[in-house]
């Protein structure tokens, strides 16, 4: 089934747009409350901090962590000049599923996790002093490393983890992200970002905490139990301050809304719109 939707509006200020569609197709189960997200932890030298937000940022002593799940990115970073250890851990867990084919569809696809960054041990510090650590988990399935690395007295940290996902289309499953940096003096600092490859068309990974792995394809109203798979085409001219023209490819009938926002989040366009199904 093709959409397609015209209007002329004078928008506030120069775009591109962001285009978002809020599907009403089949109109799935009422939106979870945030609650219903798995917890996440982030373990300081002195803070323990534990929530089910999608975001956080928090800062100990000589240690820092935070996480943006919607985002799919981790943190990890401790700094440390006295003798003493000093610690930070950062450990998530949320609910994710595949839109975009028929519910049931069997898919093979992967997660990846990068992880990133750099280490420093002050010159007249044993070796040993200090640990780097990173994991991906789903499931049973899991990849990691842990380490010191040799040598002194710097260094860099470039881990790509993955983990092959054999699921099927709507099926929700768990993935564990974990970053952990240790020193006696010195600095660590780790960075890590999630993604997914290998999907089909036309398909995207969502999560519960608001994770999208392709706005462009699909758009999604995250904790639902069900979403719709869209394509958006011919979006023309963009950027525009004026009049949009775009084609949205919809999985199934259904009434639709149309929302459009600028760079600043503000909504310019707000609409229901009919559509002609194509045979």
């Amino acid at each position: 089934m093709t959409v397609i939707s015209r209007f002329n509006r004078a928008a506030r200020c120069p775009l591109p747009l962001s285009v978002a569609l809020a599907a009403a197709l089949g109109f799935g189960a009422p939106r979870a409350s945030q609650a219903a997200c798995p917890d996440n932890q982030i373990v300081l030298t002195g803070v323990t901090v534990v929530t089910n937000k999608a975001t956080l940022d928090t800062t100990g002593y000589n240690a820092h962590g935070s996480y943006d799940l919607k985002q799919g990115q981790l943190s990890s970073n401790v700094s440390f000049n006295d003798p003493g250890w000093t610690g930070s851990s950062v450990a998530t867990d949320d609910e994710y599923w595949v839109v975009g084919p028929p519910a049931g569809t069997p898919l093979d696809f992967a997660a990846e996790y990068r992880v990133s960054g750099s280490w420093n041990v002050y010159p007249g510090v044993p070796q040993g002093n200090f640990t780097s650590e990173g994991s991906i988990a789903a499931g049973t399935d899991s990849a990691g490393f842990a380490f010191p690395a040799g040598g002194c007295c710097h260094g860099t940290i470039s881990q790509p983890l993955s983990i092959s996902l054999h699921r099927l289309a709507e099926e929700h499953f768990h993935i564990r992200l974990r970053l952990a940096s240790q020193n006696y003096r010195g600095r660590v600092d780790e960075a890590g970002v999630l993604t997914f490859t290998g999907l089909p068309p036309g398909a995207a990974v969502v999560s519960c905490q608001g994770y999208v792995s392709d706005p462009a394809v699909v758009a999604v109203e995250p904790r639902t139990g069900t979403s719709s798979a869209l394509g958006l085409a011919d979006i023309h001219p963009n950027p525009t301050s004026s009049a949009l023209a775009l084609t949205i490819r919809l999985a199934a009938s259904g009434p639709a809304r149309l929302e459009v926002f600028d760079l600043l989040g503000r909504s310019l366009v707000s609409r229901d719109f009919r559509f002609a199904v194509v045979r």
